[in-house]
């Protein structure tokens, strides 16, 4: 995963322009065993974006 990770952040540096970290410390990976796991990942990923943007319109909501 490191070297994989490693060029993708250089490319992003060199094309892109990008400044700083291009990866999110504490990474970990998952091994996805069967139909249900993989789609409660699908699910979380789908789902994820919409959670966060709702947070920031409900701050009061905001877990900490």
């Amino acid at each position: 995963m490191r070297p994989f990770k490693s060029i993708v952040a250089r490319r992003a540096h060199e094309e892109l322009g990008w400044k700083g970290p291009v990866w999110q410390r504490n990474y970990f990976e998952r091994v996805l065993r069967d139909g249900k796991e993989f789609s409660a990942a699908t699910r979380y990923i789908a789902e994820n974006p919409r959670k966060w943007e709702w947070a920031h319109e409900n701050p009061e909501f905001r877990m900490r």
